[in-house]
């Protein structure tokens, strides 16, 4: 079987390799030098001097742990709704008790800097705002960079940037660019199996974070923070994960953030290429070379089909999308040929 789901997403061998050893005692100095290892290679990837913290949880807990972190009841959250997931951290926001400007944008669509501009000289105060940087319900890429340009000219609002299926996929910077949260996650680009959500704060993010009272206790960022900076895991961290993630980074770092970037818009292109000459349109409008969704009737039969004819794993659309749409997955531990091999499964089936 073939993976070629938005995620999980295929393993190197080193990552396998890794993670058959032997396990590490979390409180050893062994599990130190591992973990100073895992966050300068997630400094690399993350593009930031900050700190990155490994969380024992999917993506969707560290985003709680940021929203119980950062944020505090009250507040005004402004989130560009373009995507299931950008809905989901609406709901957690307004779970936890804080006021959420939602603006709403049609599925396969990105957030205009132009759209958000309007945002930002209507609603004055604005304490935060959430964007997801490659939206894997459509494979809608927003340009962050413009974005958060637009944020700076008319407010001092945090930037929270949803990059679970960006950071080692496609270019993300968030000291350069000025992203004051970063989340992703273990099973993505980082080519590791689900279970560990990542983290970066900017100095500003932090200084928001020591302002208030904590809110969990094991999404406590103040008290993970801590841990990290001794090269330590918070209670019992997920041993295995962090010594297959080590291994990924480690991979990633002698091949090079731009050969990997470079990697993926070609496979990408092949595959957005092969779409069309299926007659199969995308559904984004800017698409992300980290995942294609494009719009097909009867998407189920054929997800069935590519499974048990071809070995081949693809996602379904999801919400209104659902049995007309398919999700193909060409972020991680996937090349060129991998990209021709499910094009040609493709063509079979269609033409």
């Amino acid at each position: 079987m073939r993976l070629f789901t938005p995620g999980p997403t295929p393993i190197p061998p080193e990552v396998q390799t890794a993670m058959s050893q032997p396990l590490l005692y979390h409180k050893s100095s062994e599990f130190e030098e591992l973990m100073r290892s895992v966050v300068q290679g997630l400094q690399y990837v993350f593009s930031t001097k900050q700190l990155v913290l490994p969380l024992s949880s999917s993506a969707t807990g560290t985003a709680e742990a940021v929203i119980s972190s950062v944020h505090k009841a009250g507040e005004t959250v402004l989130v560009l709704n373009n995507g299931r997931f950008a809905g989901r951290w609406r709901t957690m926001l307004e779970l936890f008790g804080i006021k959420v400007i939602n603006e709403d944008i049609q599925w396969g669509e990105s957030p205009s800097a132009e759209q958000l501009e309007k945002l930002l000289l209507l609603h004055t105060n604005i304490n935060a705002v959430w964007i997801v940087h490659c939206e894997t319900s459509t494979g809608a890429v927003a340009n962050i960079k413009d974005l958060i340009k637009t944020i700076r000219l008319h407010s001092d609002a945090l930037v929270c940037v949803d990059g679970v299926s960006s950071v080692g996929a496609i270019e993300c910077k968030m000291d350069e660019w000025g992203i004051d949260v970063l989340i992703s996650c273990s099973q993505k680009a980082l080519m590791t199996p689900p279970g560990l959500g990542l983290v970066s704060l900017s100095e500003r993010a932090w200084i928001e974070v020591e302002r208030k009272k904590p809110t969990s206790y094991y999404f406590d960022l103040l008290r993970i923070r801590t841990a990290v900076e001794k090269n330590k895991g918070v209670f019992t961290p997920a041993i295995g994960l962090i010594m297959g993630l080590n291994a990924s980074l480690n991979y990633i770092t002698n091949v090079g953030l731009a050969q990997v970037f470079a990697r993926h818009l070609v496979v990408a292109t092949i595959i957005r290429t092969g779409m069309k000459d299926c007659n199969l349109p995308l559904l984004a409008r800017y698409p992300s070379n980290s995942l294609t969704v494009i719009k097909i009737n009867d998407s189920i039969e054929i997800i069935r089909r590519l499974k048990h004819e071809f070995g081949v794993i693809v996602a379904d659309g999801q919400d209104s999308f659902s049995g007309n749409s398919m999700r193909i997955g060409h972020l991680g531990y996937i090349f060129e040929d991998d990209a021709l091999y499910f094009v040609d499964c493709m063509k079979k089936l269609l033409l």
